[in-house]
């Protein structure tokens, strides 16, 4: 039984490196200037063809996720639940972000390899 306790307990350190390293990387994008946030903003991206992924927050309000996840899904856009309002603020450079997109198809399909080791990410086209 002990065994299986180290076992969750590595996973567990790996999704936190793992989840450590998608948030630097989103800091990079947002540095170089291919990130969007907030839910108008995020919207107006989705809306006009200009987003590759979209992650909302672990914590945003259900009706926030819904409406991002559903727009994403329409626009045929990567979707992903991801980290808290607080952190993605943080690396994003702004205070709390419920939702954020990545207007780069580079910076975005490496997000998503980021994303798909641990986390659910709903693949748009």
């Amino acid at each position: 039984m002990a065994q299986n306790g180290e076992e969750s307990e590595m996973l567990l350190k790996q999704k936190q490196i793992s989840g450590q390293r998608i948030l630097s990387f989103l800091g990079l994008a947002a540095k170089a200037r291919k990130t969007v946030s907030g839910t108008d903003a995020v919207m107006q991206a989705v809306s006009c063809g200009g987003a590759y992924l979209v992650i909302a927050a672990e914590d945003a309000s259900e009706g926030t996720a819904k409406k991002a996840a559903f727009a994403a899904r329409e626009a045929g856009v990567s979707f992903c639940r991801f980290s808290t309002r607080d952190q993605l603020g943080k690396y994003l450079g702004k205070t709390d972000r419920a939702v954020a997109a990545v207007i780069d198809k580079g910076f975005a399909d490496r997000l998503i390899q980021l994303l798909q080791d641990g986390f659910e990410v709903t693949k748009g086209e």
